[in-house]
């Protein structure tokens, strides 16, 4: 994350115009534990999560709607959390068709691995799950 952020601010610090306007969220599940890897970081808010998917949904909705371009507000945090839980009951079948267990799937090297499983998800679903 340390590394990521990084490169974010130096965009939006030094970058061009296109780059300047970028916003970041940062998600953190502990209050102030980024400053353990990230000391510069003080005046920028982060949201706390602490490990509760519905907190970050919560956040990232906030934080999409309120610099989204759309002219409409995105879906509320109810219906999202409602399609997180559909995708959590699909999991396991998903995680079959694969076969990769869900212990595997955990590891951080499995990441490619997670968003194909998640686009096959919504491609399944199409419109069911479209705000």
């Amino acid at each position: 994350m340390p590394f990521e952020c990084g490169l974010c601010f130096g965009a939006i610090k030094l970058g061009s115009r296109k780059h300047k306007e970028k916003k970041a969220l940062i998600l953190d599940a502990v209050p102030f534990q980024y400053l353990k890897t990230m000391s510069d970081i003080n005046g920028v808010d982060i949201e706390i999560h602490e490990n509760n998917p519905n907190k970050v949904i919560a956040n990232v909705r906030r934080f999409l709607n309120s610099h989204s371009g759309l002219g409409r507000p995105l879906c509320g945090e109810a219906e999202v959390q409602k399609a997180y839980q559909a995708f959590q009951a699909d999991l396991p079948r998903l995680l079959a068709i694969v076969k990769i267990t869900a212990d595997e799937l955990a590891s951080l090297d499995k990441w490619r691995d997670f968003a194909y499983i998640v686009d096959e998800w919504v491609k399944e679903k199409g419109s069911a799950i479209a705000c």
